[in-house]
């Protein structure tokens, strides 16, 4: 069974009986609440107050993912918790009872949290490769792992690296209210890339792009003397919420070559500030393969930019290759940075950040702990 935001078996009154519903809350330019009904394919679409509903509850499962139940006046409602499953990533496994589920108002089902208005992840996935398959840190071994990790929070907006094509189709279709913008970085279309998946309901997509972080960015490019190919996959979203634009910019550098990596950066910068023509709200954020102490770290502070680590005073490693190990700075080489740039009368307000180093199932998702952050936008 493929996954869906809500997945919920209910047998109605009238002998109907609708097997496998899944449904999403949305709002319509009135502002009108509906729910969007799947009835064994067929989508239907009904406004939430000509429901008649009893009530509308909300479960958080052990690994925090949303399940609801829906009382429309029937004899038995069932909520299966999707829970993962070695073979099977996604399967209904426990039923729960409406006396399990706290009760909200339905249109909470829209807010994931009332205190942070957006949230974000960056999430260097590590690429898929076969000779860690003795190591038991395969891709194979990790999707599930990965997945849950991204479901305890489902952030707005995420930005992958080393995202391989493999990689990116599982990702892209575990995340259906997500769009996903990107492309490899080299000629070879199976190469990495750094997508940028965001979520459809709560942003406008008005512009996006990918360049190469060299002289030549609108080119297939890189510096001769090292191997990998460097780029930045950016965006430029509307916000429903804010009703304002942000942009938001995702990048890996390369590792090993100092002056290269001090001139991606030198590029990355100079390129955003064409593309912003330096004016809005601006987020840059991926592995830069350099902790707060690296040049090119530095640099990027002295252009303006702020750290959500710097705001928290969180300066744990990032980069662990496996081990768990989060007390090592030097290896803290995964940033999110943000600045408002230019003239705007708006400026981002840091809510919360973490480095996400717990195991999930047993497993690390990635040799790179994934970075979550919340933030609001506000008038200065």
């Amino acid at each position: 069974m493929k996954f869906f935001l809500l997945f919920i078996f209910i047998t109605f009154i009238k002998n109907k009986k609708v097997n496998y519903i899944f449904s999403i809350a949305t709002k319509d330019e009135n502002n009108k609440i509906f729910l969007i009904l799947n009835e064994l394919g067929i989508e239907k679409k009904y406004e939430m107050k000509k429901l008649n509903l009893t009530n509308i509850s909300l479960n958080y499962t052990k690994y925090f993912f949303y399940t609801f139940s829906i009382d429309l006046n029937i004899t038995q409602t069932y909520t299966y918790s999707i829970i993962n499953d070695k073979n099977t990533l996604f399967q209904p496994k426990k039923i729960l009872s409406s006396k399990e589920l706290h009760q909200i108002n339905y249109e909470s089902l829209l807010k994931k949290n009332i205190n942070y208005q957006y949230d974000i992840n960056s999430f260097n996935i590590r690429y898929e490769n076969y000779y860690e398959i003795s190591l038991n840190n395969s891709w194979t071994e990790r999707k599930a792992t990965v997945m849950n990790t991204i479901f305890k929070y489902l952030p707005d907006v995420i930005g992958f690296q080393e995202l391989r094509l493999n990689q990116k189709l599982f990702v892209e279709k575990n995340l259906p209210l997500y769009q996903y913008i990107g492309r490899p970085r080299s000629p070879d279309f199976t190469d990495e890339s750094n997508g940028i998946l965001f979520n459809k309901q709560k942003f406008l997509l008005m512009d996006s792009g990918t360049f190469w972080l060299t002289e030549t960015p609108n080119k297939v490019s890189k510096y001769e003397s090292v191997y990998h190919y460097r780029i930045c996959t950016w965006i430029k979203v509307y916000s429903y919420k804010f009703k304002d634009v942000i942009y938001f910019f995702n990048t890996h550098l390369e590792d090993g070559h100092l002056f290269i990596t001090f001139l991606q950066e030198v590029n990355l910068l100079k390129r955003i500030k064409e593309i912003t023509k330096n004016e809005g709200n601006v987020f840059v954020f991926g592995d830069f393969n350099g902790n707060d102490n690296s040049v090119w770290i530095q640099d990027v502070f002295k252009e303006g930019y702020k750290s959500f680590s710097d705001y928290f005073q969180d300066f744990r490693n990032t980069y662990h290759n496996f081990s768990g190990i989060y007390n090592n700075p030097k290896w803290k080489v995964d940033h999110l940075f943000y600045q408002n740039l230019g003239n705007s009368n708006k400026h981002f307000v840091p809510l919360f950040y973490d480095v996400l180093t717990k195991k999930e199932n047993g497993k690390f998702p990635s040799d790179h702990f994934p970075l979550y952050a919340q933030f609001n936008l506000t008038y200065n």
